[in-house]
């Protein structure tokens, strides 16, 4: 069941003419929006239940959005919809966490715990099979993501980075070994880099930074907040919603509200954050949409 809610503003802060081009999807409490750092936002889909992770198929306009009960599919560009197709339930003993979509081979993973289980099946759900079982999931799971490209799936859990093939084979645990902290994860198709929230001492100093797939190649970006409600990259730009003290808004009558800020920071070394768009509403998750990789592309795989 779907509950059109009332429209939200947005408040342009420092807008940057390299990113005006940009695109992202937006977790919401009620659902997934697209903004469009040029021309506002839509509502992708308003829901009940608390979402938990989104991607997309760009060629197909298609949004796939996970909740803790089931993954659905809907439109991502034209006119608002409150139809959706369901994609996938779990089973009795799962409990969803992440999802990617292949864009390439047509092709839908997704994670569920409490013990960590890679599922994958063809975007319209059909001929689901669990590919890898890992570890018991001490800490919260973040994204799964996927370069069909290379052919890598990557996940981040219990502080560690981990990758494997299409298939769940050739699996790779704690890509970063030497790192004492990691949080969030995402990754540029564009350059093969992995972007991640890291901590290097005792100090509890946390940076931006990224590697190779492989772990090499690590280069620091920016220092940034512990805490993260989304990280997302695209070519010499990272994007990220930080939490921290300053995002604590007095409001009188011993109210405070936070504020939710997208930042971002080019790659190179001693970057600044620059405040990009700030949401009068609270935002726990985004991806940022890689669109003219994306266009063109045609299927070929599995489930063609």
């Amino acid at each position: 069941m779907l509950i059109v809610m009332r429209c939200v503003c947005v408040v342009i802060t420092g807008l940057i003419l390299a990113a005006n081009a940009v695109k992202f999807l937006i977790v919401t409490h009620d659902g997934v929006r697209l903004y469009n750092m040029a021309g506002g936002y839509k509502n992708v889909i308003l829901l009940q239940d608390m979402v938990k992770d989104v991607d997309y198929h760009l060629a197909r306009n298609d949004v796939y959005v996970m909740t803790y009960r089931q993954i659905i599919r809907t439109p991502l560009e034209g006119r608002s919809t409150q139809n959706y197709t369901v994609i996938a339930d779990p089973e009795d003993e799962y409990r969803f966490t992440s999802l990617a979509v292949d864009w390439v081979h047509e092709v839908l993973y997704w994670t569920s715990g409490p013990i960590l289980v890679i599922h994958q099946a063809c975007l319209n759900g059909s001929e689901q099979r669990i590919i890898l079982r890992c570890c018991y999931i001490e800490k919260h799971l973040n994204k799964l993501l996927v370069d069909p490209y290379v052919g890598r799936l990557f996940w981040m859990t219990n502080n560690e980075v981990h990758s494997a093939n299409l298939q769940g084979k050739e699996y790779k645990k704690d890509i970063f070994p030497k790192i004492s902290s990691i949080r969030d994860i995402a990754i540029d198709v564009y350059r093969q880099r992995i972007y991640f929230l890291a901590a290097f001492s005792g100090d509890d100093t946390w940076f931006v930074t990224s590697s190779g797939y492989d772990g090499g190649y690590l280069k620091r970006h920016v220092q940034a907040p512990r805490v993260m409600y989304g990280l997302g990259a695209q070519r010499d730009e990272v994007y990220w919603i930080p939490h921290d003290d300053d995002s604590c808004v007095w409001e009188g009558n011993d109210v405070y509200r936070h504020r939710f800020t997208l930042y971002s920071a080019s790659t190179e070394d001693n970057s600044t954050a620059r405040p990009l768009l700030m949401f009068p509403e609270p935002v726990w998750n985004l991806r940022v949409i890689q669109s003219d990789l994306m266009e063109g592309n045609s299927s070929h795989g599995m489930c063609t």
